[in-house]
Protein backbone atom coordinates (compact mmCIF):
# COMPACT_ATOMS: atom_id res chain seq x y z
CA UNK A 1 0.00 0.00 0.00
CA UNK A 2 1.26 3.48 -1.03
CA UNK A 3 1.31 6.56 0.89
CA UNK A 4 -1.88 8.07 -1.08
CA UNK A 5 -3.98 5.41 -0.02
CA UNK A 6 -3.20 5.63 3.93
CA UNK A 7 -3.72 9.15 4.09
CA UNK A 8 -7.30 8.40 2.27
CA UNK A 9 -8.05 5.63 4.39
CA UNK A 10 -6.87 7.85 7.47
CA UNK A 11 -9.05 10.62 5.67
CA UNK A 12 -12.20 7.59 5.74
CA UNK A 13 -11.68 6.90 9.38
CA UNK A 14 -11.42 10.25 10.69
CA UNK A 15 -14.74 10.67 8.71
CA UNK A 16 -13.46 13.21 6.82
CA UNK A 17 -14.26 11.94 3.22
CA UNK A 18 -17.66 9.36 2.72
CA UNK A 19 -16.85 5.66 2.11
CA UNK A 20 -17.89 6.80 -2.17
CA UNK A 21 -14.98 9.71 -1.93
CA UNK A 22 -12.61 7.30 -0.89
CA UNK A 23 -13.47 4.60 -3.80
CA UNK A 24 -13.33 7.06 -6.35
CA UNK A 25 -10.29 8.26 -4.84
CA UNK A 26 -8.52 4.68 -4.28
CA UNK A 27 -9.41 3.98 -8.06
CA UNK A 28 -7.95 6.73 -9.31
CA UNK A 29 -4.40 5.78 -8.03
CA UNK A 30 -4.25 2.20 -9.02
CA UNK A 31 -5.79 3.58 -12.86
CA UNK A 32 -2.80 6.07 -12.72
CA UNK A 33 -0.54 3.36 -11.24
CA UNK A 34 -1.45 0.87 -14.16
CA UNK A 35 -1.22 4.07 -16.77
CA UNK A 36 2.44 4.97 -15.47
CA UNK A 37 3.42 1.43 -15.58
CA UNK A 38 3.04 0.95 -18.88
CA UNK A 39 3.75 4.03 -20.12
CA UNK A 40 7.82 2.84 -18.28
CA UNK A 41 7.54 -0.78 -19.53
CA UNK A 42 6.65 0.44 -23.13
CA UNK A 43 10.06 2.77 -22.97
CA UNK A 44 12.17 0.34 -21.68
CA UNK A 45 10.77 -2.16 -24.75
CA UNK A 46 11.75 0.61 -27.18
CA UNK A 47 14.97 1.02 -29.00
CA UNK A 48 15.66 4.20 -26.84
CA UNK A 49 19.69 4.30 -26.93
CA UNK A 50 19.51 3.96 -30.32
CA UNK A 51 17.40 7.21 -30.97
CA UNK A 52 19.52 8.96 -28.40
CA UNK A 53 22.55 7.74 -30.45
CA UNK A 54 21.48 8.52 -33.40
CA UNK A 55 20.87 12.50 -32.02
CA UNK A 56 24.57 12.48 -30.53
CA UNK A 57 25.90 11.10 -33.91
CA UNK A 58 24.15 14.59 -35.81
CA UNK A 59 25.58 16.98 -33.18
CA UNK A 60 28.77 15.90 -33.29
CA UNK A 61 28.85 15.31 -36.88
CA UNK A 62 27.80 19.08 -36.67
CA UNK A 63 30.37 20.40 -34.27
CA UNK A 64 33.67 18.14 -35.94
CA UNK A 65 32.63 19.98 -39.50
CA UNK A 66 32.51 23.84 -37.65
CA UNK A 67 35.90 22.80 -36.28
CA UNK A 68 37.13 21.57 -39.48
CA UNK A 69 36.45 25.10 -41.09
CA UNK A 70 37.25 26.76 -37.95
CA UNK A 71 40.72 24.87 -37.78
CA UNK A 72 41.10 25.71 -41.89
CA UNK A 73 40.35 29.44 -41.77
CA UNK A 74 42.75 30.03 -38.60
CA UNK A 75 44.90 32.66 -39.67
CA UNK A 76 48.86 31.94 -39.39
CA UNK A 77 51.06 31.95 -36.46
CA UNK A 78 52.15 29.35 -34.29
CA UNK A 79 49.65 27.23 -35.75
CA UNK A 80 49.92 25.74 -38.61
CA UNK A 81 47.71 24.85 -41.88
CA UNK A 82 47.00 21.54 -42.59
CA UNK A 83 45.52 19.44 -44.74
CA UNK A 84 46.29 22.23 -47.80
CA UNK A 85 49.34 20.77 -49.02
CA UNK A 86 48.69 17.05 -48.31
CA UNK A 87 45.43 18.13 -50.03
CA UNK A 88 47.50 19.33 -52.96
CA UNK A 89 49.62 16.15 -52.79
CA UNK A 90 46.86 14.08 -53.22
CA UNK A 91 45.34 15.76 -56.06
CA UNK A 92 48.50 15.68 -57.92
CA UNK A 93 48.63 11.88 -57.11
CA UNK A 94 45.54 11.14 -58.57
CA UNK A 95 46.48 13.13 -61.99
CA UNK A 96 49.09 10.36 -62.40
CA UNK A 97 51.75 11.19 -60.47
CA UNK A 98 54.06 8.91 -59.29
CA UNK A 99 57.25 9.00 -56.00
CA UNK A 100 60.45 9.34 -57.00
CA UNK A 101 63.05 7.26 -56.23
CA UNK A 102 65.01 9.20 -53.35
CA UNK A 103 68.94 7.97 -53.09
CA UNK A 104 68.54 9.38 -49.12
CA UNK A 105 67.50 12.74 -49.76
CA UNK A 106 68.78 13.48 -53.34
CA UNK A 107 67.30 12.23 -56.71
CA UNK A 108 68.52 13.19 -60.67
CA UNK A 109 66.30 15.74 -62.99
CA UNK A 110 67.50 15.80 -66.07
CA UNK A 111 68.03 19.66 -67.28
CA UNK A 112 65.13 19.94 -69.42
CA UNK A 113 62.72 19.44 -66.49
CA UNK A 114 60.52 21.65 -64.93
CA UNK A 115 60.98 21.56 -61.13
CA UNK A 116 57.97 22.93 -58.69
CA UNK A 117 58.71 22.99 -54.69
CA UNK A 118 55.48 23.72 -52.85
CA UNK A 119 56.71 24.60 -49.16
CA UNK A 120 53.62 25.16 -46.37
CA UNK A 121 54.61 26.23 -42.70
CA UNK A 122 58.47 27.38 -43.79
CA UNK A 123 60.96 29.17 -45.58
CA UNK A 124 62.98 28.03 -48.99
CA UNK A 125 65.88 28.54 -49.62
CA UNK A 126 67.62 27.35 -52.99
CA UNK A 127 70.96 27.51 -54.92
CA UNK A 128 72.00 26.00 -58.67
CA UNK A 129 75.20 23.48 -58.35
CA UNK A 130 75.62 20.92 -60.56
CA UNK A 131 74.74 17.45 -59.68
CA UNK A 132 71.41 15.87 -58.60
CA UNK A 133 69.24 17.80 -56.76
CA UNK A 134 69.88 17.69 -53.21
CA UNK A 135 67.01 18.45 -49.79
CA UNK A 136 68.01 18.90 -46.64
CA UNK A 137 66.10 20.49 -43.51
CA UNK A 138 67.27 22.30 -40.99
CA UNK A 139 65.76 20.43 -38.08
CA UNK A 140 63.41 17.80 -37.18
CA UNK A 141 60.45 19.38 -36.47
CA UNK A 142 57.07 17.41 -35.83
CA UNK A 143 53.80 16.74 -37.54
CA UNK A 144 55.21 17.12 -41.10
CA UNK A 145 55.93 15.65 -44.58
CA UNK A 146 57.53 16.02 -47.83
CA UNK A 147 57.62 13.98 -50.86
CA UNK A 148 58.54 13.76 -54.32
CA UNK A 149 56.54 13.33 -57.59
CA UNK A 150 56.78 13.13 -61.64
CA UNK A 151 54.67 13.32 -64.00
CA UNK A 152 56.53 13.25 -67.72
CA UNK A 153 59.06 15.97 -67.03
CA UNK A 154 58.03 17.69 -64.03
CA UNK A 155 58.94 17.09 -61.21
CA UNK A 156 57.07 18.28 -57.43
CA UNK A 157 58.50 18.76 -54.11
CA UNK A 158 56.30 19.63 -51.33
CA UNK A 159 56.82 20.17 -47.61
CA UNK A 160 53.97 20.18 -45.41
CA UNK A 161 52.17 19.88 -42.60
CA UNK A 162 49.71 17.12 -41.84
CA UNK A 163 48.58 18.03 -38.00
CA UNK A 164 47.23 21.42 -36.39
CA UNK A 165 50.13 21.85 -34.36
CA UNK A 166 52.77 21.01 -36.39
CA UNK A 167 56.78 22.25 -36.74
CA UNK A 168 57.80 22.59 -40.47
CA UNK A 169 61.73 23.04 -40.76
CA UNK A 170 62.87 25.42 -42.87
CA UNK A 171 63.83 23.94 -46.29
CA UNK A 172 67.37 24.07 -48.02
CA UNK A 173 67.49 22.69 -52.00
CA UNK A 174 70.44 22.29 -54.81
CA UNK A 175 69.16 21.76 -58.00
CA UNK A 176 71.38 21.90 -61.41
CA UNK A 177 70.42 24.17 -63.95
CA UNK A 178 66.50 22.84 -65.70
CA UNK A 179 64.36 24.30 -68.34
CA UNK A 180 62.09 25.96 -65.01
CA UNK A 181 61.85 26.67 -61.58
CA UNK A 182 58.30 27.44 -59.72
CA UNK A 183 58.41 27.98 -55.95
CA UNK A 184 55.56 28.18 -54.24
CA UNK A 185 56.46 29.46 -50.21
CA UNK A 186 52.72 29.56 -47.98
CA UNK A 187 54.26 31.50 -44.55
CA UNK A 188 57.84 31.60 -44.58
CA UNK A 189 60.54 33.54 -46.46
CA UNK A 190 62.45 32.53 -49.90
CA UNK A 191 65.94 33.25 -50.58
CA UNK A 192 67.43 32.07 -53.91
CA UNK A 193 71.32 32.10 -55.38
CA UNK A 194 73.30 31.90 -58.39
CA UNK A 195 69.86 30.85 -60.29
CA UNK A 196 70.07 30.53 -64.31
CA UNK A 197 66.65 28.96 -64.52
CA UNK A 198 63.77 30.87 -65.06
CA UNK A 199 61.97 31.03 -62.33
CA UNK A 200 58.44 31.58 -61.04
CA UNK A 201 58.25 32.34 -57.25
CA UNK A 202 55.13 33.59 -55.22
CA UNK A 203 55.61 33.74 -51.06
CA UNK A 204 52.90 34.53 -48.69
CA UNK A 205 53.99 35.80 -45.33
CA UNK A 206 57.77 36.46 -45.75
CA UNK A 207 60.33 38.31 -48.00
CA UNK A 208 61.47 37.16 -51.30
CA UNK A 209 65.19 37.62 -51.38
CA UNK A 210 67.35 36.47 -54.86
CA UNK A 211 70.96 37.01 -55.54
CA UNK A 212 73.12 36.53 -58.68
CA UNK A 213 70.35 35.60 -60.86
CA UNK A 214 70.06 35.53 -64.54
CA UNK A 215 67.10 33.92 -65.71
CA UNK A 216 63.88 35.53 -66.93
CA UNK A 217 61.89 36.36 -63.65
CA UNK A 218 58.38 35.90 -62.54
CA UNK A 219 57.46 36.94 -58.74
CA UNK A 220 54.89 37.68 -56.56
CA UNK A 221 55.11 38.09 -52.99
CA UNK A 222 52.26 39.23 -49.78
CA UNK A 223 53.57 40.75 -46.97
CA UNK A 224 57.03 41.41 -47.61
CA UNK A 225 59.60 42.49 -49.65
CA UNK A 226 60.75 41.65 -53.39
CA UNK A 227 64.86 42.20 -53.70
CA UNK A 228 66.35 41.37 -57.06
CA UNK A 229 70.39 41.32 -57.54
CA UNK A 230 71.50 40.43 -61.48
CA UNK A 231 70.91 40.88 -64.53
CA UNK A 232 67.90 38.83 -65.85
CA UNK A 233 66.16 39.50 -69.32
CA UNK A 234 62.73 39.99 -67.76
CA UNK A 235 61.34 41.16 -64.22
CA UNK A 236 57.26 40.54 -64.09
CA UNK A 237 56.62 41.28 -60.19
CA UNK A 238 54.41 42.26 -57.52
CA UNK A 239 54.33 43.22 -53.85
CA UNK A 240 51.57 43.88 -51.83
CA UNK A 241 53.15 44.98 -48.75
CA UNK A 242 56.28 45.62 -49.50
CA UNK A 243 58.77 47.42 -51.61
CA UNK A 244 60.58 46.01 -54.90
CA UNK A 245 64.23 46.51 -55.58
CA UNK A 246 66.91 45.42 -58.59
CA UNK A 247 70.28 46.03 -58.47
CA UNK A 248 71.51 44.91 -61.77
CA UNK A 249 70.21 45.12 -65.47
CA UNK A 250 66.75 44.35 -66.95
CA UNK A 251 65.45 44.63 -70.52
CA UNK A 252 61.64 43.56 -70.11
CA UNK A 253 59.83 45.71 -66.72
CA UNK A 254 56.11 44.78 -65.63
CA UNK A 255 56.33 46.43 -61.77
CA UNK A 256 53.35 47.01 -59.18
CA UNK A 257 54.20 47.65 -55.84
CA UNK A 258 51.67 48.19 -53.30
CA UNK A 259 52.62 49.65 -49.45
CA UNK A 260 55.79 50.03 -51.15
CA UNK A 261 58.25 51.55 -53.12
CA UNK A 262 60.22 50.38 -56.58
CA UNK A 263 63.94 50.74 -57.27
CA UNK A 264 65.16 49.34 -60.76
CA UNK A 265 68.81 50.96 -60.70
CA UNK A 266 69.76 49.44 -64.64
CA UNK A 267 66.91 49.05 -66.97
CA UNK A 268 67.98 49.09 -71.05
CA UNK A 269 64.78 49.36 -72.85
CA UNK A 270 64.71 49.65 -76.48
CA UNK A 271 62.01 47.60 -77.58
CA UNK A 272 58.67 46.52 -76.27
CA UNK A 273 56.06 48.11 -73.77
CA UNK A 274 56.81 48.30 -70.04
CA UNK A 275 54.92 49.96 -66.50
CA UNK A 276 56.03 50.62 -63.58
CA UNK A 277 53.38 51.43 -61.00
CA UNK A 278 53.60 52.49 -57.25
CA UNK A 279 50.80 53.12 -54.52
CA UNK A 280 52.74 54.30 -50.90
CA UNK A 281 55.72 55.02 -52.25
CA UNK A 282 58.05 56.31 -54.90
CA UNK A 283 59.62 54.83 -57.71
CA UNK A 284 63.63 55.87 -58.63
CA UNK A 285 64.11 54.35 -62.06
CA UNK A 286 67.81 54.29 -63.81
CA UNK A 287 68.08 53.90 -66.91
CA UNK A 288 70.84 52.62 -69.75
CA UNK A 289 71.85 55.60 -71.73
CA UNK A 290 71.56 52.93 -74.83
CA UNK A 291 67.86 52.93 -74.04
CA UNK A 292 65.60 54.05 -76.70
CA UNK A 293 62.19 54.88 -75.26
CA UNK A 294 59.24 56.86 -74.45
CA UNK A 295 57.98 57.75 -71.09
CA UNK A 296 55.11 58.76 -70.01
CA UNK A 297 55.33 59.63 -66.06
CA UNK A 298 53.05 60.55 -63.43
CA UNK A 299 52.97 61.21 -59.77
CA UNK A 300 50.45 62.05 -57.10
CA UNK A 301 51.93 63.14 -53.96
CA UNK A 302 55.19 63.87 -54.93
CA UNK A 303 56.93 65.49 -57.97
CA UNK A 304 58.84 64.09 -60.74
CA UNK A 305 62.12 64.44 -61.15
CA UNK A 306 64.09 63.87 -64.63
CA UNK A 307 67.32 63.69 -65.68
CA UNK A 308 68.26 62.24 -68.79
CA UNK A 309 70.97 64.09 -70.74
CA UNK A 310 69.84 64.54 -74.53
CA UNK A 311 66.24 63.45 -74.20
CA UNK A 312 63.36 65.39 -75.01
CA UNK A 313 60.36 66.83 -72.96
CA UNK A 314 60.59 68.79 -69.53
CA UNK A 315 59.10 67.66 -66.34
CA UNK A 316 56.10 69.34 -64.75
CA UNK A 317 55.55 69.83 -61.01
CA UNK A 318 52.65 71.43 -58.67
CA UNK A 319 50.35 71.18 -56.39
CA UNK A 320 52.50 67.88 -55.07
CA UNK A 321 51.84 66.52 -58.30
CA UNK A 322 54.29 65.70 -61.00
CA UNK A 323 53.91 64.67 -64.55
CA UNK A 324 56.22 64.13 -67.16
CA UNK A 325 56.27 63.28 -71.20
CA UNK A 326 59.56 62.78 -73.67
CA UNK A 327 61.75 60.08 -74.81
CA UNK A 328 65.19 59.19 -74.75
CA UNK A 329 67.13 58.27 -78.11
CA UNK A 330 64.42 57.10 -81.08
CA UNK A 331 61.84 56.57 -78.32
CA UNK A 332 61.00 52.47 -79.92
CA UNK A 333 60.13 50.78 -76.66
CA UNK A 334 57.44 52.61 -74.49
CA UNK A 335 57.61 53.21 -70.62
CA UNK A 336 54.86 54.20 -68.15
CA UNK A 337 55.61 55.26 -64.72
CA UNK A 338 52.83 55.85 -62.14
CA UNK A 339 53.33 56.73 -58.48
CA UNK A 340 50.48 57.78 -55.19
CA UNK A 341 51.99 58.71 -52.28
CA UNK A 342 55.28 59.05 -53.69
CA UNK A 343 58.00 60.97 -56.29
CA UNK A 344 59.34 59.61 -59.25
CA UNK A 345 62.99 60.17 -60.12
CA UNK A 346 64.25 58.84 -63.74
CA UNK A 347 68.16 58.87 -64.63
CA UNK A 348 71.09 57.80 -66.56
CA UNK A 349 73.55 55.76 -64.93
CA UNK A 350 76.32 57.25 -63.94
CA UNK A 351 78.76 54.70 -65.06
CA UNK A 352 77.46 55.40 -68.64
CA UNK A 353 77.28 59.34 -68.39
CA UNK A 354 80.83 59.17 -67.30
CA UNK A 355 81.22 57.76 -70.69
Amino acid sequence: MGAEERLILEMLREGKISVEDAERLLGAIRNGSENTDRKVSSFLESNWWEEIERSLGETLSKVEDRISRAVTDLPRGNIRMPLRGLKRKRQREEQGYTPVDLDDQSFAIPSEARMEVDIEGSSLTVEEAPGDVQVSFDREGHDWEWSVLKLDNTYVLSVYANAVWASVPNVSLRLPAVQSLACRVIGGSMSGHNLTSPLEASVSGGTLQLSEVSGALNLESAGGAIGVAGNVPALVAASAGGPVSLHGEVKTLAVKAAGGGVNINHALLQEGDHHVESAGGGVMLVLDAASAVSIEAAAAGGGVDVNLPGASGEARNRYGTGQYSGALGDGTAKLQLRSSGGSIRIHVSEEDGAS
